[in-house]
């Protein structure tokens, strides 16, 4: 058997060992520039999202989340990171911690299951925006803080401890890779998840989208809520992003 044949045999036999989703996972609804407007239940919780091309109101369960701060218990990390779990009786928790990165400086650094890796923020931001009922949680990563030149930022999505991560999951934590390529266009943050995996997220275009997972099928539209207020999720992220405080080291 020739080297050539060996060679074109272990080729083909790790190509098989190899999981390959050729599709996305994510189906990608433009809300357009503004979009993303929340509408509410009588509850108070998330119900739905406006399309600010068409004002259509899509669906977007969202039950709260709880925002606390708390020691991660581990002697590698040593200090307080800000920490995020749901309200659910799974209990599911994140969070990020403070790292001093040899030849960037200090970054925030997500917590999430090592199938997906982590994601680095800048100092005075955090990494992760949002999570949901299943344990997942999204964010913004920036490759290039602390100083090594890269200025982009990339939508991104991870898993608590404990949550059951799809075997579809195969690509890392950068949500480009699970959406079909936009030309001009890649997704450049994340903002809200809901309770079954919808995601809103902007793009480098200055749209807002909707990202359905392919296994709900097409976006639902839902009633828009009469005499409850609309707020943008993009602004509320930002207000509670800015005033929040970047836990302390100890």
């Amino acid at each position: 058997m020739t080297s050539q044949r060996v060679s074109l045999i272990v080729v083909l036999f790790l190509l098989a060992a190899q999981p390959i989703f050729a599709s996305p996972l994510y189906s990608v609804t433009d809300l357009g520039i503004g979009g993303g407007s929340a509408t509410f239940d009588a509850n108070g919780n998330i119900s739905g999202v406006m399309n600010s091309n068409d004002s259509e109101n899509y669906a977007f369960d969202k039950s709260p989340v709880t925002h606390i701060n708390e020691r991660i218990d581990s002697t590698s990390i040593g200090n307080y990171a800000f920490t995020m779990y749901t309200l659910q009786d799974n209990g599911f928790k994140t969070g990020y911690f403070r790292e001093e990165n040899t030849g960037q400086g200090p970054v925030n650094v997500a917590i999430s299951e090592s199938v997906l890796g982590s994601w680095y923020s800048a100092p005075n931001s955090s990494p992760i925006t949002d999570m949901n009922a299943l344990g997942q949680f999204i964010g913004t990563g920036q490759p290039g803080v602390g100083g090594s030149g890269n200025s982009f930022t990339y939508a991104a999505i991870g898993y608590a401890t404990g949550a059951t991560i799809p075997p579809e999951f195969t690509l890392g934590h950068n949500l480009n890779s699970y959406i079909a390529t936009i030309p001009g266009m890649s997704l450049t943050s994340a903002f809200n998840i809901d309770d079954v995996g919808r995601i809103i997220a902007g793009g480098s275009d200055g749209h807002t989208y909707l990202l359905t997972p392919i296994a709900l099928g097409a976006p639902q539209t839902v009633p828009e809520p009469s005499g409850i207020a609309i707020f943008l999720l993009t602004s509320l992220v930002a207000t509670r992003v800015i005033a929040r405080r970047t836990p302390s080291a100890v």
